[in-house]
């Protein structure tokens, strides 16, 4: 797997480091301070580096939203239709955060509770109005951030692409319950949140249809946008391989659902009915 990612804003350097699981080493980094940071930049720089490391040893480039990366990974497409690109969740769940907190009903308190020294922090502490912002606010944030998602995307303790998309679905519900189940309320919230995910969670839904913490618990887990995705998976999985996409689809993903064979045995799904630190996704070792 190939991490890339465009630092411009600070240093003016784009970075690129290789990811396995032997754990992530540093590849590349190229000064671009005077240079446009075209798609078609931004696609060489990922393309030489894939040369070097060689094609058939990666899997998978992933990479901020920015709209440059965005054209770049359609370039590497038409050149390299077997390697993944993904947006990187971390990044998609900060962009979630920036726009939550933009509407003013959170955009008031935050400015807030960034307080100035003396009189006005005072009339702030001792205001009530302040204190129940601030509680609607930990509602959804704390929900978004503190417990679950961002932790979830951030951490190093295991894989954790077969659980953002589950994650961000359970929090989405919680977020309308601690909001009381006023759909004026959390809408607002929610659309956010689906407006960040579209387009850019795909190897997540893949990652929750196939992650049996999930699905052997809702045999029913098919969900039209999340199958797609599964085909669309094969098709790079396996390009220009009706006959493997078809197995994939028509017969092994048939045995999962059903739990066939290696996906029935019950010391296997005892196994993953807890996520924890230990929990690992390893049929291939059965």
């Amino acid at each position: 797997m190939t991490d890339a990612w465009t630092d411009r804003k600070r240093r003016n350097v784009m970075n690129l480091c290789l990811n396995s699981s032997l754990g992530t080493v540093f590849l590349s980094s190229k000064e671009c301070s005077l240079d446009s940071h075209t798609s078609e930049y931004t696609y060489e720089f990922v393309e030489h580096d894939i040369q070097q490391v060689r094609v058939k040893n990666v899997v998978q480039v992933v990479t901020d939203n920015a709209s440059n990366n965005m054209g770049a990974s359609k370039l590497l497409k038409e050149k390299r239709p077997t390697i993944f690109w993904t947006c990187c969740a971390t990044h998609t769940i900060n962009l979630m955060l920036q726009s939550i907190a933009s509407p003013p009903t959170y955009k008031k308190v935050l400015d807030q509770a960034k307080i100035a020294k003396g009189k006005v922090a005072y009339s702030f502490i001792l205001s009530m109005g302040f204190w129940q912002g601030v509680t609607e606010c930990l509602k959804v944030f704390a929900l978004l951030v503190l417990v679950r998602v961002f932790q979830l995307v951030d951490c190093d303790t295991k894989p954790s692409m077969g659980f953002v998309y589950g994650e961000i679905m359970k929090t989405k519900e919680e977020i309308k319950h601690a909001l009381s189940d006023v759909s004026r309320n959390y809408k607002p919230i929610i659309e956010i949140i689906e407006a960040k995910m579209k387009d850019r969670i795909h190897t997540p839904r893949d990652g929750y249809l196939l992650n049996p913490y999930y699905h052997y618990k809702d045999p029913q887990l098919h969900l039209d946008k999340v199958v797609s995705d599964v085909v669309d998976f094969g098709d790079t999985l396996f390009f220009n391989d009706s006959e493997m996409q078809n197995k994939m689809l028509s017969e092994e993903l048939s045995k999962y659902k059903r739990k066939e064979g290696m996906f029935g045995r019950n010391i296997e799904i005892k196994r993953y009915e807890v996520n924890d630190d230990n929990f690992q996704i390893k049929f291939s070792n059965l």
